[in-house]
C-alpha cells in the first residue's frame, strides 16, 4: 500500500494534463470558434457603448469619455489584437500551444465582456467634463466688415498692460457677433489663456444667475442662494487659472468683486472683455474702449440683403418705406423705441396694400401694444408665412380684439408656417378671447416666457412638426381649442427654458 499511493497521486496529476493536451491537439477548431464567438459579443458591446459615448459627447459639448470606460475599451482591443497577431504566426507554434492560448484568451475576453455590462445601463456614466479644454465653440454667423475690429481686440488681449476691454456700440450693430468670433478663435489658438468663458448678462441683471453661468462653464458647483459665498468659491477657482472672461450685453456697472472676479491687475494675465451699448458703463469699469461704428450705408444694406434676399420691406417709427415697389416680402423691425403701430387703420381698404408680405419680424419695440387688426389680416396678410415677435415689453395682443365683424370668429392664415413669440410679459392674447386662427400649414410654434398668455387659439393642424415652450409648467397652463390637443401634441413639445 505504501508504494500504491504515490503512483495513484502521479496518475491523478498526469492524466488530466495528458487529457488536456489531447483536447488541445484534437479540438483546435473548437477553441478557435469559441474565441471568435466571445470576440464577436465583446465587439458588439463595444460598438453599442461607443455609439452612446459619441451621442452624449455631441449632446453635451465639453464632455469626453471617462478614463474608466476608455481603459475597458482599450483592454478589450488589446486582447483581440494580441490574439490576431499571434494567430498570424500560428505556423511557429504547435496546435497544443495555440489551443491553450486561445482557451486562456477566451476566458479573458468573457471577463471583459461581463465587466462591460455596467456600461450598458441607462444611468451609466460614460462621459465626463474635459477639464483640458479652454471652452466650447459657439455657432456663429460669418463676420462681415468687422475684421479690423476683431484684430484690434485680439491685439489688446495679447498686451500685458490692457486687462479690461469694453466693446461699445448701438444695439444690433454686431458686438455679440464679434466677441463670439474672438471667443472661438482663442479656443483654437495657442495663447496664455487656459479658460475662455463667455456669458450673457442682459438688462435684468441677476448676480446669482451670472455667478452660476460662469461656474457652469468652469465646471464648479456653487452654494445655493448666497451671492457672497458664491463669490468666494468663484474667486478661489478663477485665481488658479489664467482665464479670459467675456461678459456680453452689460447694461450697468457691475462690481467684479461682488461677482467673485479677482483683481485683474497682477501677474496672472487674466483679462475681461465686455460688450455694452453705453461707453459710460465701460469707462466706469476701467475698460479700454473699442467703439463699434455702424457700417457704411451701402455695405450695411448689402450685408442685410445677403441675409434675407432682395425682397425686403423696412420700417422706421411706424412709417413704411419700400426698397422697390414690386419687392415687398419682408418686414423687419428691430429696436424702434418709438414705434407704436404698424399701419394706420383708417388708411386701410381692401386691396390697398397689395404687396405679398411673407415674413414679419418685430424685436425690441417697447411701446407697441397691438400688431394687426383682424381686418388687416384678412384683407392684406394672407401670404404671411412667418411671424416672429420678441422682447416687446408692452405688447398685449398680436391680433387686436376689437373691430372684428367675422361671424364665425375664424381668422384664416392659410400660408403661415412659423409663429414665434418670446419674452413678452404683458402678452395676453394672440387673437382675442373667442376667435380662432385657421393655420393649416403651420409647422413650428414657439411660445417662450409669455407668462400671461393662456390660450392658444388653434386646433392642431396636421402639418405641425415642433412646439417649443419655456417649461413644463408653461405647457400645462396653455389652453387649446381642441380638448385633447395636449395629449395629441405632447410628442412634438420641447421645453426650452429661457431663465
Amino acid at each position: 500500500m505504501e508504494t500504491t499511493k504515490p503512483i495513484y497521486d502521479i496518475v491523478k496529476d498526469v492524466v488530466p494534463t495528458v487529457w488536456a493536451c489531447v483536447k488541445y491537439q484534437l479540438c483546435l477548431g473548437d477553441y478557435v470558434s469559441k474565441f471568435n464567438e466571445k470576440k464577436a459579443s465583446l465587439l458588439a458591446r463595444q460598438e453599442v457603448i461607443k455609439a452612446r459615448i459619441q451621442t452624449e459627447a455631441k449632446n453635451y459639448p465639453g464632455k469626453i469619455e471617462s478614463m474608466e470606460v476608455k481603459d475597458w475599451l482599450d483592454r478589450g482591443d488589446k486582447i483581440i489584437q494580441g490574439v490576431e497577431d499571434k494567430v498570424k504566426r500560428v505556423g511557429c507554434f504547435s496546435h497544443i500551444c495555440v489551443a491553450k492560448y486561445l482557451d486562456e484568451k477566451t476566458r479573458e475576453v468573457k471577463e471583459i465582456f461581463d465587466e462591460g455590462e455596467k456600461y450598458t445601463k441607462v444611468d451609466a456614466i460614460l462621459v465626463v467634463d474635459d477639464h483640458s479644454r479652454k471652452g466650447v465653440a459657439i455657432p456663429i454667423p460669418e463676420l462681415k466688415g468687422r475684421d479690423a475690429t476683431k484684430t484690434k481686440i485680439l491685439k489688446y488681449l495679447m498686451e500685458d498692460k490692457i486687462t479690461r476691454i469694453g466693446v461699445c456700440g448701438l444695439g444690433g450693430i454686431g458686438k455679440t457677433t464679434i466677441i463670439k468670433h474672438v471667443h472661438n478663435e482663442l479656443l483654437n489658438t495657442e495663447t496664455k489663456f487656459k479658460k475662455v468663458v463667455l456669458v450673457t448678462v442682459t438688462k435684468q441683471f441677476d448676480i446669482i444667475k451670472l455667478q452660476k453661468d460662469i461656474a457652469s462653464q468652469l465646471k464648479v458647483s456653487l452654494p445655493n442662494g448666497n451671492a457672497t459665498m458664491c463669490a468666494a468659491v468663484l474667486s478661489e477657482m478663477l485665481e488658479k487659472n489664467c482665464y479670459l472672461l467675456i461678459l456680453d450685453d452689460v447694461w450697468e456697472y457691475i462690481s467684479l468683486e461682488d461677482v467673485g472676479i479677482p483683481d485683474l491687475v497682477g501677474s496672472n494675465n487674466c483679462k475681461l472683455v465686455l460688450t455694452t451699448r453705453f461707453q459710460d458703463v465701460a469707462r466706469h469699469m476701467n475698460c479700454e474702449i473699442v467703439n463699434l461704428e455702424p457700417l457704411p450705408k451701402k455695405e450695411a444694406l448689402q450685408l442685410f440683403l445677403n441675409k434675407v434676399g432682395s425682397a425686403v420691406l423696412t420700417a422706421s417709427g411706424g412709417i413704411i418705406n419700400t426698397l422697390e415697389p414690386t419687392l415687398r416680402q419682408f418686414l423687419v423691425l428691430d429696436e424702434l423705441e418709438n414705434l407704436k403701430s404698424l399701419f394706420e387703420e383708417e388708411a386701410l381698404a381692401p386691396s390697398a396694400l397689395s404687396f405679398p408680405l411673407k415674413t414679419i419680424s418685430i424685436v425690441d419695440c417697447p411701446k407697441i401694444k397691438k400688431l394687426f387688426s383682424p381686418r388687416l389680416l384678412v384683407w392684406h396678410l394672407q401670404n404671411l408665412q412667418s411671424i416672429l415677435v420678441y422682447d416687446c415689453e408692452e405688447l398685449e395682443e398680436i391680433i387686436a380684439s376689437e373691430g372684428s365683424k367675422e361671424e364665425d370668429g375664424k381668422l384664416p392664415l392659410p400660408n403661415l408656417k412659423m409663429l414665434d413669440l418670446g419674452n413678452m410679459p404683458k402678452l395676453k392674447s394672440i387673437c382675442g378671447r373667442t376667435r380662432v386662427l385657421v393655420c393649416d400649414s403651420l409647422e413650428a410654434l414657439e411660445i417662450a416666457n409669455c407668462p400671461m398668455l393662456k390660450r392658444v387659439p388653434l386646433s392642431p393642424p396636421p402639418s405641425l412638426k415642433e412646439i417649443k415652450v419655456s417649461s413644463k409648467e408653461s405647457w400645462e397652463s396653455l389652453e387649446w381649442e381642441h380638448p385633447n390637443a395636449k395629449d395629441i401634441l405632447l410628442p412634438l413639445v420641447e421645453f426650452d427654458r429661457w431663465d
